[in-house]
């Protein structure tokens, strides 16, 4: 099979990222049982945090969320990602149901700890 230099160079790129440190930062943690959520605007960003049980499973290398036990999700204005995750969070901590957290384990922030950008809610 012969690769056609258009080809080759979009194959090459997404080679590049899907093996890249930054794509590797992101992981699936939990499961989770969901402690508190809060939103707040904070340094002109809105931020959606969750607070979690399983402090433990955080392990994210963000000092103030491995050992307080919460993530955030932060934008420059609410948007479709803070309602989405919000209900999904408020939803499993109501039915007492587990989540999983999409933690990137490159962003880490002295006010909101480490950054997540997705939710998961896990069946019984």
């Amino acid at each position: 099979m012969i690769f056609k230099p258009a080809r080759l160079g979009v194959f090459l790129a997404l080679f590049l990222f899907l093996s890249s440190p930054a794509y590797a930062a992101f992981e699936w943690k939990g499961p989770f049982t969901i402690k508190e959520i809060t939103h707040r605007a904070e340094n002109s960003l809105a931020v959606l945090t969750v607070a979690v049980d399983e402090i433990n499973l955080i392990s994210s290398g963000c000092p103030i969320s491995d050992q307080e036990g919460f993530v955030s999700y932060w934008a420059s204005t609410t948007n479709g990602y803070h309602s989405q995750w919000n209900s999904m969070l408020m939803a499993s901590q109501a039915q007492g149901k587990k989540v999983m957290l999409f933690i990137d384990s490159s962003t880490c922030s002295t006010w909101a700890g480490a950054r997540f950008f997705g939710v998961k809610i896990l069946p019984e």
